[in-house]
């Protein structure tokens, strides 16, 4: 999997990363932590390296993250053609990697919700 571009937040694109022109790809691990208000929608395209197949989502989280973010993270997993988005809380589990461990090491120390594909409401 090559990343391509991913995209968060509402029109502005509060945050985005797209491959430049002289790079293939995206690095495979990216961090960005600033306080930010929710987003409306999570942008991500990547290549299949195998077979050169380009695959995006637009996922719309009006719904499915809480309505204040801070000390919150939102990061997302590849695999293959399907992708995973994540909302890691600030919240610590009792021992580290305590069940449920998810597909984003992020989950193994903090209370982590898998909130695509799988919905995850927030009031």
């Amino acid at each position: 999997m090559q990343l391509q571009e991913y995209s968060y937040g509402d029109q502005y694109h509060m945050v985005r990363a797209k491959v430049k022109a002289d790079k293939a790809f995206l690095p495979p691990a990216t961090h960005i932590s600033a306080p930010m208000p929710v987003g409306e929608f999570l942008y991500v395209r990547w290549r299949l390296k195998d077979t050169g197949e380009m695959i995006e989502h637009r996922v719309d989280l009006r719904g499915r993250l809480p309505k204040n973010m801070s000390l919150q993270t939102l990061t997302f997993v590849i695999e293959g053609k399907n992708l995973y988005v994540y909302l890691v809380t600030d919240k610590p589990k009792k021992y580290w990697g305590e069940p449920p461990i998810l597909k984003t090491y992020r989950s193994e120390p903090n209370i982590t919700y898998e909130i695509y594909p799988k919905p995850h409401p927030f009031d």
